[in-house]
Formats: C-alpha cells, structure tokens, sequence
C-alpha cells in the first residue's frame, strides 16, 4: 500500500509528464506558425510579382495603342499591320486571361494561409490556456496534499525530512 508521500510523488511526476505534453504541442503550434508565415512572405514575394507584370502589361497596352494611332495614318501598309497586331492582341489576350487565372488562384491561397495562420494562433492561445490551467490545478492541488500530509506527519521536522525525500532540491 502507498504512503501518501509515494501517492503524492506520483501525481506529481505525471503533473510533470502531462506538463510536458502540453509544452511539445504549444512548441508543435509555434512551428506551424513559424511555416505559415514564411509561406506568406513567399505569397507576398508572389504578389510583388505579379504587381511588376501588372506594370509591363500595361507599358506594352500603351505601346499598341500608339502603334494603332501610327497606322491610322499609314494607309499603304493597312492591310499588312492590321493583321499583324491582330494575332498580338490575340497572344496579349491569352496572356491576360491566365494572368488572371494566376491572380485568382494566388488569391485563394493567400485567404487560405492566412485562416490557417489565424486557426494556428487560436490554437496556440488554447493550449496556452489549457497549460495555464492545467498548472494552476495542479498546484493547488500539491498545495493541498501538502497540508494534508503536514497534519499526518507529528513534528515539523519529521515532514520536512520526508518532504526533502520527494524533492530534494
């Protein structure tokens, strides 16, 4: 049969253990945050991108429609440059389209790593909280067989040597 001391040693150690559980999931969810915000620089690395695309796009729109002015003027080679820049506006257009394909798909993923990223601190505050708890019940409870074993134990220096005993620190 186990002494109250043993008893109390052991829900102590398991205190411990579980305490350390919860430490490796809190370390787990720092690190899937630490993950989640590099891939967001690397989203917003994208972005910068695609904001530089956005620009060249734009330079060479301008530049047709100056070229479509000049041609206006140029009555011999009409025919020719029209087709010409037919078939360009055709390749701009295509390239256009899976820009904005690019752009929405990019979109998307930032919205989904930012939720992950908010779901990751939610879940980092939970545990956190869970930890907080865990230790405040576990405390008050050493605290209470503390008493206890202070009533059971006849002389104050009787339980402070078995109290050396569990810990001897």
């Amino acid at each position: 049969m186990k002494t109250d001391l043993e008893m109390a040693h052991t829900k102590l150690r398991r205190a411990t253990e579980q305490i350390n559980l919860l430490e490796g999931k809190l370390q787990q969810a720092v690190n899937e945050n630490a993950k989640l915000k590099v891939k967001q620089n690397e989203d917003s690395k994208l972005w910068q991108g695609l904001d530089s695309k956005i620009s060249s796009t734009k330079t060479l729109c301008d530049q047709l429609t100056e070229t479509l002015q000049q041609l206006a003027s140029q009555t011999e080679q009409a025919e020719e440059d029209k087709k010409f820049f037919e078939e360009m506006l055709g390749k701009n257009s295509k390239a256009l389209d899976e820009f904005n394909c690019l752009l929405h798909d990019l979109s998307t993923k930032l919205e989904c790593a930012e939720q992950k990223i908010i779901a990751g601190k939610q879940e980092m505050w939970q545990i956190k909280r869970e930890k907080e708890k865990w230790i405040e019940v576990t405390r008050n409870n050493c605290i209470q067989m503390i008493l206890q074993l202070r009533k059971k134990i006849p002389s104050s220096s009787s339980w402070r040597v078995q109290l050396m005993k569990i810990n001897p620190t």
